[in-house]
């Protein structure tokens, strides 16, 4: 980890990219937890799992969670979660949970409906997507520059890191004072 930034940075900085793409801004703050609960007998991973809770400066809060090397469960997926309900989002769906004009109950604390949870699997894994669009783009002659977006990421994947392991929350101009 001396060299890298470990899983957050080096792999679920596509997750907090999503985030920052639907809140439209970077995040004010963030707290988190994770750890280490089985020993991993390569490299310097510090975590295989760990949940953050990002803050943008609408108020608005993206949940990352991440599990890796647990016993064979491995899942990564952003939250959004807003008066209208909750959006999750993955590789190969997304999911809204809250209500929806196909519900038959009224009120979403009744777990056994599961009416109110409307799952849109993905025509075919994303990352396709995003590298044809990449190509594309190129081709076209419109080579599109990231640079300042992927910036971005790699600082909040570094507050989101910070604040799981700091085990309190850390705020944005926190972070880039510490850097």
């Amino acid at each position: 980890m001396e060299l890298s930034g470990g899983d957050i940075v080096e792999c679920d900085c596509h997750g907090v990219d999503t985030l920052n793409w639907f809140a439209k801004a970077h995040p004010v703050k963030a707290v988190g937890q994770g750890g280490l609960r089985y020993p991993i007998y390569y490299g310097d991973v510090t975590s295989d799992h760990y949940d953050i809770i990002y803050t943008y400066p609408n108020g608005t809060e993206g949940y990352l969670l991440s599990a890796r090397w647990v016993a064979g469960f491995r899942d990564v997926k952003e939250q959004f979660f807003g008066s209208k309900g909750v959006l999750e989002t993955a590789r190969t769906y997304y999911k809204l949970h809250g209500p929806v004009a196909a519900a038959r109950l009224a009120n979403d604390d009744k777990l056994e409906d599961t009416s109110l949870i409307q799952k849109v699997p993905s025509k075919r894994e994303i990352t396709i997507d995003a590298v044809e669009a990449f190509y594309t783009n190129i081709l076209a002659g419109k080579p599109r520059n990231m640079s300042h977006e992927a910036a971005i990421s790699t600082f909040t994947s570094i507050l989101g890191r910070m604040a799981y392991e700091f085990h309190r929350e850390v705020t944005w101009d926190e972070m880039l004072r510490t850097g």
